[in-house]
């Protein structure tokens, strides 16, 4: 937890992130499937990730 895979045209890597719902991250991570104004985040477990699901948020750019 804590980490968060973005697109970095859109999120530079290194910010610091807040996700509604998540809490804060960083964005450490570029994932093939996240283009554009989408985020993934990391969680501990694969029941977190199931029950985290895919869903729509606001997240706020900390730094």
């Amino acid at each position: 937890k804590g980490h968060a895979a973005v697109d970095p045209a859109v999120i530079p890597i290194g910010s610091i992130l807040f996700v509604e719902g998540y809490g804060y991250c960083i964005a450490d991570d570029i994932g093939r499937s996240v283009k554009g104004n989408i985020i993934d985040v990391g969680v501990d477990t694969i029941e977190q990730a199931y029950n985290w699901g895919s869903k729509q948020v606001k997240v706020y750019l900390v730094r």
